[in-house]
């Protein structure tokens, strides 16, 4: 008699746990699927390609993959720069600027690339926000183009296809 009411008791137990957890994942929705719409991430991540994405993890670091919430719309872009970072910028004509290659003597190079009509200069990002790029750079509406992202619009890390 007593076998078949712990039975019923750890039977119920199991069953409150489980839907404890599937309100967990509902509410917070810790880990989801998401796809990869466009060509901006190629070729790490090709259009219509299923990821899995984490979104209790909030420590981004360089080379991570987010999705972001840019003006209502959810993007994948990978984390170039984090905050206090300096990279020298230029702007080219064809998008806000665009980050250079680390130079020895910044100030002279800035310098020189006036001499020949390139506006450029050192873009430090700011406390509590990243800056973004495509993988495919020339298909990418990134951080060249809306500027550093705050990393409260950043809404998961992505952490396998």
């Amino acid at each position: 008699m007593i076998k078949k009411t712990q039975k019923k008791i750890i039977k119920t137990g199991i069953q409150i746990f489980i839907l404890i957890l599937a309100c967990v994942f509902v509410c917070f929705r810790p880990i989801f699927i998401t796809k990869v719409v466009g060509v901006s991430m190629e070729p790490n991540f090709h259009a219509n390609s299923i990821v899995f994405a984490n979104s209790l993890d909030r420590n981004f670091q360089v080379g991570d993959v987010v999705v972001i919430d840019q003006d209502s719309e959810f993007i994948i872009k990978r984390v170039a720069y984090t905050s206090g970072q300096k990279l020298v910028c230029a702007d080219l004509g064809e998008r806000k600027f665009s980050p250079m290659p680390a130079l020895p003597d910044v100030d002279r190079e800035i310098q020189t690339l006036a001499k020949y009509g390139i506006h450029a200069f050192v873009l430090e990002i700011p406390k509590e926000y990243v800056y973004v790029l495509g993988d495919n750079e020339g298909e990418s509406e990134d951080s060249r183009t809306f500027g550093p992202v705050p990393i409260k619009n950043i809404k998961a890390k992505i952490i396998g296809r």
